[in-house]
């Protein structure tokens, strides 16, 4: 299991699900130049479900990226991502 890396105040960076089996935490990477957050141009692959609601958790209790469900349910999905995160810029 990955863990999410922390800063010098100890406040840790994003960790995404892994878009390829729905429970694998990775990190989430940007460029060191830019300060772009690399992401992944992806609407296919598999709905692993979200873990029964609960945000999966690093093995130092970080949680995994969140965010609120576009379909108005207002149902908390976890993130998933490669080595950036996975968007649908449609």
């Amino acid at each position: 299991m990955s863990n999410a890396a922390h800063d010098e105040n100890d406040r840790p960076t994003a960790i995404c699900i892994s878009m390829t089996d729905g429970t694998t935490i990775i990190p989430i990477k940007v460029n060191p130049t830019t300060h772009a957050l690399h992401a992944d141009n992806n609407t296919t692959g598999t709905d692993y479900g979200n873990n029964g609601g609960i945000a999966m958790l690093d093995e130092n209790s970080v949680a995994v990226w969140t965010a609120e469900s576009s379909d108005g349910s207002g149902n908390i999905v976890e993130i998933y991502g490669n080595s950036g995160v996975l968007i649908n810029s449609n």
